[in-house]
């Protein structure tokens, strides 16, 4: 039997026919309903059934203040080089895997993302919920998430042109 036929025989609710151009297959979704994951994860990003970004914007999100809260917890025995390298390495590089994958996000999701950003920037300078975050992020050489998302997309097409 052919892999394809293997992979369906695997379902029991599902009936199929080879025929010498293509296979017709019929299903019963509501028995595949259960069987269906709703999420998928893979190199470190979740997709739901829509191919949106949704469930990996909400994990990263709640990954990021996970950490942010173990790093205010050990502020007052880090120094600032120290604080200033975790939030860079833990925080900075989840919002910077996959960067290109951003650019399909809608502005709900940007926003949870640029979230992030400001939390790490506030505790990183050691500022207040209430200071304006432009002129932190700009002192850190921080660009805003959908500028950073623009501009990864940018670099990259120019490097393919490039060379």
């Amino acid at each position: 039997m052919l892999p394809l036929g293997q992979i369906i025989n695997y379902f029991n609710n599902i009936s199929f026919h080879f025929y010498a151009d293509d296979i017709k297959i019929k299903d019963h979704i509501r028995s595949l309903d259960s069987s269906v994951k709703s999420s998928l994860w893979n190199l470190g990003v979740m997709l739901d059934k829509s191919m949106s970004l949704d469930c990996h914007v909400r994990q990263l999100v709640h990954s990021s203040f996970s950490h942010l809260r173990n790093i205010t917890k050990l502020k007052s025995v880090m120094s600032q080089d120290e604080m200033e390298m975790i939030i860079h390495d833990l925080i900075a590089s989840l919002l910077d895997y996959c960067k290109c994958l951003f650019t399909c996000l809608n502005k709900t999701s940007l926003h949870c993302l640029q979230t992030v950003q400001n939390a790490a920037a506030w505790l990183l300078t050691k500022s207040t919920r209430r200071s304006h975050i432009t002129p932190i992020l700009s002192s850190l050489h921080w660009l805003l998430v959908n500028f950073s998302v623009n501009f990864n997309i940018l670099i990259l097409t120019f490097s393919r042109f490039l060379f």
